[in-house]
């Protein structure tokens, strides 16, 4: 199979894979302290908690297996990455942020800390597999980071509104006299209809800049 000048190789190159193994370990060691927590020392076993971090450690482990050449997926590392994003988020949400604050409560002072700080270690493991996943896929073609960068024009706004609203909340649609507002609601309307298609011509074209770079699509147009 040959490639074109703007494209590379599937094999994942040794860097990605060696961040991708260091952070599989981290993911497994900060799961075996909860795992013994879970087992006795807040009044009995947790079982939810339990389950949810031993999942953890075996999607580090299987992941591993990966990283380290055991197991050979080819061109889909990315995809063996985002199993191990998955098992993170579910873990974070129901075993940690559900789970184990609702054993901790005010019953265990001492760890209440941990929950969140749990949580802000799990979201830094899941933003750097997310960043080692994205590279390994947009490496194949150069042309996918042309759509990148034309998405982002799209999508910057629309994620910066987000957060001025989620901080600062919705405009009111009622004027100074407390009555509805036909200007505003006409307003907040055209608004969302301007924020819809930004959103959906940038997620169009960050789509298809991971469409660009799927390795079915460059052996078909290199055959």
């Amino acid at each position: 199979m040959t490639h074109s000048p703007d494209q590379q190789p599937d094999t994942t190159p040794a860097l990605l894979r060696l961040a991708s193994i260091v952070i599989c370990v981290l993911a497994g060691l900060s799961a075996l302290p909860w795992m013994y927590l879970a087992i006795g020392q807040f009044g009995g076993f947790a079982w939810g908690l339990f389950g949810f971090e031993l999942i953890v450690l075996l999607g580090a482990l299987m992941t591993l297996s990966v990283c380290m050449g055991r197991v050979r997926v080819g061109g889909a590392f990315p995809l063996a990455l985002l199993c191990l994003i998955g098992t993170l988020l579910v873990a974070s949400v129901f075993g940690i942020h559900v789970d184990a604050r609702s054993i901790i409560g005010g019953n265990h002072p001492t760890f209440a800390p941990w929950v969140n700080r749990t949580l802000m270690f799990y979201l830094a493991l899941i933003s750097g597999l997310s960043l080692i996943a994205m590279l390994d896929v947009y490496r194949r073609s150069a042309s996918s980071w042309g759509l990148v960068l034309r998405s982002m024009i799209f999508l910057i706004p629309v994620i910066g509104l987000g957060i001025y609203f989620q901080r600062s909340g919705l405009p009111s649609m009622q004027d100074s006299a407390g009555e509805l507002s036909v200007v505003r609601m006409l307003s907040m309307i055209l608004g969302g209809i301007v924020l819809g298609i930004l959103l959906s011509v940038g997620g169009h074209l960050l789509i298809r800049s991971f469409e660009v770079a799927l390795p079915e699509k460059n052996d078909a147009e290199n055959a």
